[in-house]
């Protein structure tokens, strides 16, 4: 994941090598999510021009990014959406047959 500013300040990092501990985390303020978060502390450059972000995502967050993965033809991405529709059906025709 990277998180990136825009504007005439542009700057960015890559979550992996912005902490050197587990980046993903299930709660916000020691709170359970229904999200998946990555901080980004103290982001910026310079000491007084910092900022602190949390990133968040949902499960259709996470749905929708394999899903444009897919779309441009990244092969993990590909399997894994079918995969998906592979399982869905099997759920399906359990609910037929039982």
């Amino acid at each position: 994941m990277r998180l990136q500013r825009v504007g005439t300040s542009a700057h960015g990092a890559n979550s992996r090598e912005y902490r050197d501990f587990s980046i993903y985390d299930v709660k916000i303020d020691g709170l359970a999510s229904d999200s998946v978060n990555v901080d980004f502390s103290h982001f910026g450059r310079g000491e007084e021009k910092t900022s602190d972000f949390t990133v968040s995502l949902d499960w259709t967050d996470v749905e929708e990014i394999i899903e444009t993965f897919a779309k441009m033809g990244k092969s993990e991405a590909v399997r894994l959406a079918r995969a998906i529709r592979l399982a869905d059906a099997v759920s399906e025709l359990v609910k037929i047959s039982n």
